[in-house]
């Protein structure tokens, strides 16, 4: 897709091609919102470098919806790519530097929704244009995501070098929307307990010799004998997650998606008894989210902390919240913040239009 943007032959330094989402999820409530924050970028960089961007990317930041892709590399996951997006401005260096670089990220970090991922990726993209020579480096789960985000439609993220494939997930039809809750807690990357379960799960995925379990957890653990509790709960969540997203993937081919709800619902309750990473403030939002009409929720994230993610029927969305701010409130917590959310497609293109309105 073609996103350079330059100025017009004679144009001073100062002035501005408008802008327009032209590929991707084009008519969308989210094309307004991105785009004003594609054209606020744009003047930022022209403000600040005293010249237009040479080229204008947008990547969508993602959310797990089953699977161990963020725990385990290479672990199977269903990923939904979302209109959230990282939005990169770039341009050839000046003043000694070697590269003019904009960036402006509208999803929380730490929260759960990708989002270094989705600025990587649309700073390659945006390289690849600006040099003509895309980089030959792999692109890993959370970047072939957000390249891959369809409207309508998850992302199967298969072990390391088997690629993604997409699988449908029309949440309006079956009268479903998502919406995030960001608890604004977050975990330590050097945190003891966060390393502590990461050992589990690999001594687990070594005791089982496969990198994609699956089978009835009694056989599993009757066939690794010493792991010890730690050890044995991680296996436990990963065969058991193994067979939701096996589940949550016929469903979905079959036209089924009421029953992801469940299945996130039973996601969480592992991380949170058998992985333990879940803390007491995202337990207690799962359980008001649900309690209050939800059809499923589940922590997104590494772990301790971050957001929860919560499927519910958008005439019942604002109940939701508003059940989830008032058990924050009533358990001394903040009220989370509120990110409702669309499926997205991967990599909107930008293009100038003209100020009269005309499209590209």
């Amino acid at each position: 897709m073609t996103a350079a943007v330059a100025p017009s032959p004679g144009a001073g330094p100062r002035s501005q091609p408008r802008l327009r989402i032209v590929a991707g999820a084009v008519g969308r409530p989210d094309d307004a919102r991105l785009a004003g924050r594609v054209e606020r970028l744009s003047a930022a960089f022209t403000e600040r470098f005293g010249r237009a961007p040479a080229v204008l990317r947008t990547a969508p930041a993602s959310v797990e919806l089953l699977g161990t892709s963020r725990w385990l590399a290479g672990g199977p996951a269903l990923v939904a790519a979302v209109d959230r997006h990282a939005v990169v401005a770039v341009g050839p260096g000046s003043a000694g530097r070697a590269l003019d670089l904009l960036v402006d990220v509208d999803a929380p970090p730490g929260a759960g929704f990708a989002t270094r991922a989705a600025e990587r990726s649309a700073l390659r993209l945006a390289l690849a244009e600006l040099h003509g020579d895309y980089d030959r480096l792999p692109w890993t789960p959370a970047e072939l995501v957000a390249r891959s985000g369809q409207p309508e439609t998850a992302v199967l993220v298969r072990p390391s070098g088997e690629g993604v494939e997409p699988v449908p997930l029309d949440l309006s039809a079956a009268g479903l929307s998502l919406v995030a809750l960001d608890t604004r807690q977050r975990h330590l990357r050097l945190d003891a307990g966060m390393a502590s379960r990461e050992r589990a799960l690999q001594r687990a995925v070594a005791a089982m010799g496969v990198s994609r379990p699956d089978g009835h957890i009694a056989d599993r653990l009757a066939a690794c004998p010493g792991l010890g509790p730690v050890a044995e709960r991680s296996m436990r969540h990963l065969v058991t997650e193994a067979e939701r997203l096996d589940e949550a993937v016929a469903a979905l081919r079959s036209g089924d998606p009421g029953r992801l709800g469940r299945l996130l619902t039973r996601s969480h309750t592992s991380l949170s008894r058998d992985l333990r990473v879940s803390t007491r403030q995202v337990d207690a939002t799962v359980t008001a989210v649900l309690e209050a009409g939800a059809a499923g929720a589940r922590m997104i994230g590494r772990a301790f902390g971050g957001a929860v993610l919560a499927l519910v029927d958008p005439a019942q969305q604002q109940e939701v919240v508003t059940a989830a701010q008032a058990a924050a409130l009533r358990d001394g917590f903040p009220p989370p913040h509120v990110l409702p959310l669309a499926l997205a497609s991967g990599f909107p293109a930008v293009r100038p239009f003209a100020a009269t309105g005309e499209t590209a």
